[in-house]
């Protein structure tokens, strides 16, 4: 039960001036995020709910209201970098030049060549709002780091003998991370953006300055994808971390954290999922989003019905229907939703399996779709291995993933490759690996399986009942 009061409704408007749309739900979200005192609260957020709009939207406001004169700091976290390159680029929507952000990243993922939202690059180049007190000397490495800079892009377009060019490259590296270290004895950041790892490990820096000080007038903390965060991680949070209270966004119909297996002892202790441990033993109130914006409502139905009791409600409309177009649904009445039966008798490998047939009948059938719409297509391989060997087959112009790695991805047409024909295994009929995996599409579907062996097993049984079926040969 919330024992939250109720705060105003919360205006949020994007940096393009029109203003975010709130369902009930997502609006009682945002008015306990502004009244919060204690603890925390969760968000249950099924795929497509619209979680990190809403979490960006949160802080976003929080930071704007200037009548709540705040005096903390708030840190958005997640636990892989590709939900905190999305929660960036959501909380870019809603800056609007105010807000004071930094998203902090290892040394490893600095990178000049894929800059992000609020990184050190964006910083750097807008020194001067955070050095106005600056040492003289501190001045001189940020000046001398734009040099090397210019000498180095010169560089790389220039003909420069190879070593030339690496040496060059070296020099800029090390100049970078220097100045990043000078600008962030500056910087007061009153949103830090970061993974848990990497802001617990920021926490070994006992600096009082600049971004690692802002660390202790943090009050609020967002932890999305939460299911991925494991119970010892997040009471390592919740103590060094006293001030804040916590607001855990996530599904726990997804995967739960990396090498946790129920009932294996050393995981019970140290990797059951934080969000489950929430919701199991009641301490923190609950607030479940229900309606989801990322396909149509009979695209939902398969995860709908598999995993949340059919209570998610699409407010999307798309009249676009690539598998009907393509030939491959031939009825206007069916959705589009493809089951390619494969046959048995070509699995092999072990223990993880590969199936070249599943490969060759997934070539002809991305013919099927204009080479303009590669980069709306991505497949998904339950196996490692089957995914090694279809990047051999493809190469680079498809976007290839397991299961496994799949957080915060979507796109308009998902294949998903099943491989295995025969002796499920319990990793196959894992309800939660099941439920990711059929929820990234936007407007398309398609399973390659064998007809027989998901039929008869849950869960994908389940899934498949609204899908249209087809043989190889039937692949116009």
């Amino acid at each position: 039960q919330e024992n939250y009061r109720t705060g105003k409704y919360c205006r949020v408007v994007k940096n393009s001036g029109q203003e975010l749309k709130q369902n009930p739900k997502q609006a009682r979200a945002m008015e306990i995020y502004h009244v919060i005192e204690n603890n925390g609260f969760c968000i249950l957020s099924p795929p497509g709910s619209g979680k990190t709009t809403v979490a960006a939207a949160m802080v976003a406001s929080l930071a704007k209201d200037r009548h709540a004169n705040r005096q903390g700091r708030v840190q958005l976290l997640a636990v892989q970098n590709v939900a905190v390159e999305n929660l960036s680029s959501a909380l870019k929507s809603f800056d609007d030049g105010t807000l004071r952000s930094y998203r902090l990243m290892s040394k490893v993922r600095t990178d000049p060549n894929d800059q992000m939202a609020y990184d050190i690059f964006e910083h750097l180049r807008d020194h001067e709002r955070w050095m106005d007190d600056a040492e003289p000397k501190d001045l001189q490495m940020i000046t001398r780091f734009f040099e090397i800079k210019a000498a180095w892009k010169m560089a790389e377009v220039s003909s420069l003998p190879q070593k030339n060019k690496d040496e060059l490259n070296l020099l800029y590296t090390q100049s970078l991370f220097k100045a990043k270290s000078t600008l962030e004895k500056y910087m007061q950041p009153e949103i830090i953006l970061s993974t848990v790892d990497l802001a617990l490990f920021r926490l070994l820096n006992a600096s009082e300055r600049g971004v690692r000080g802002q660390f202790w007038e943090v009050d609020r903390i967002i932890i999305d994808e939460a299911s991925l965060l494991t119970e010892s991680t997040f009471y390592s949070l919740v103590r060094c971390f006293p001030k804040a209270t916590f607001v855990l966004i996530g599904d726990d119909k997804q995967l739960p954290p990396f090498m946790y297996d129920e009932g294996v002892l050393g995981h019970e202790i140290a990797g059951r999922s934080a969000l489950k441990v929430a919701m199991k033993n009641k301490n923190l109130p609950i607030i479940k989003l229900t309606e989801v914006y990322r396909s149509p409502q009979e695209l939902v139905e398969p995860y709908n019905n598999l995993s949340y009791d059919g209570t998610l409600r699409s407010r999307k409309i798309d009249p676009c229907r690539p598998l009907l177009k393509a030939g491959l649904v031939t009825s206007v009445t069916r959705p589009d939703l493809l089951l390619v039966n494969i046959p048995k008798g070509y699995q092999l490998g072990s223990p993880s399996p590969y199936n070249e047939m599943e490969i060759n009948i997934l070539i002809r059938l991305l013919r099927r779709f204009p080479r303009s719409t590669h980069d709306d297509i991505m497949i998904i391989c339950l196996y490692r291995e089957q995914k090694t060997r279809l990047q051999r087959a493809l190469g680079p112009d498809y976007e290839i993933m397991t299961v496994d790695s799949l957080r915060g991805k979507e796109k308009p047409i998902v294949i998903v490759l099943t491989t295995r024909t025969e002796k499920a295994t319990d990793f196959f009929l894992n309800q939660n690996r099941c439920t990711v995996a059929v929820s990234r599409h936007q407007r398309s579907l398609i399973v390659l399986g064998n007809q027989s062996l998901l039929s008869e097993q849950h869960p994908w049984s389940k899934v498949l009942e609204d899908f249209t079926t087809i043989e190889p040969n039937q692949i116009p």
